[in-house]
Parts: C-alpha cells; sequence; structure tokens
C-alpha cells in the first residue's frame, strides 16, 4: 500500500472528480482521492461538502466500484495475498 499515488480532490468540483472516477473505472485502475478538509465553500485545500455528497451518491450507483478506506483495501489485499 505504501507505493498506492492518491490524487488530490483539493479545490475540485463534482464533475471533476466525476471524471476522475469515471476513467480510473473505465481503466480497470485504481484510485485514491486525497482531501484535506471538508468545507462549506471551495477552498484551495479543501473539497466541498457538497461535491462529497455527490461523489458518494456517484460511486454508490456503480455497483462494479469497490469504495472503501486505504485500510480496508490494504488489509483485504493482505488477507488474499497470505499475510
Amino acid at each position: 500500500m505504501a507505493q498506492v499515488s492518491g490524487v488530490a480532490a483539493d479545490g475540485m468540483d463534482f464533475e471533476q472528480l466525476r471524471m476522475a472516477i469515471d476513467s480510473a473505472l473505465e481503466g480497470g485502475m485504481w484510485l485514491v482521492l486525497v482531501a484535506h478538509d471538508v468545507a462549506s465553500e471551495l477552498r484551495p485545500q479543501a473539497i466541498t461538502t457538497d461535491a462529497l455528497e455527490e461523489v458518494c451518491r456517484h460511486v454508490s450507483r456503480l455497483p462494479e466500484l469497490w469504495t472503501d478506506t486505504v485500510s480496508a483495501v490494504g488489509s483485504h489485499l493482505l488477507q488474499e495475498r497470505g499475510g
């Protein structure tokens, strides 16, 4: 998991985030979104509450997408690999 890169979600609106999610899904790639904070209005080092809620709604409609914390995914991979 130390090799997994995060994609900065800070300052991105939902449409930008949706494109990143859909692109990763289409390419069969991982996507780890990283934000410093969640705020009611757009700031350079935050994702807005509205954008985060829209992201959650969007990914909940994608049954082929596994959405979880980095810790949970790492634990699953460790178990699957016999570690």
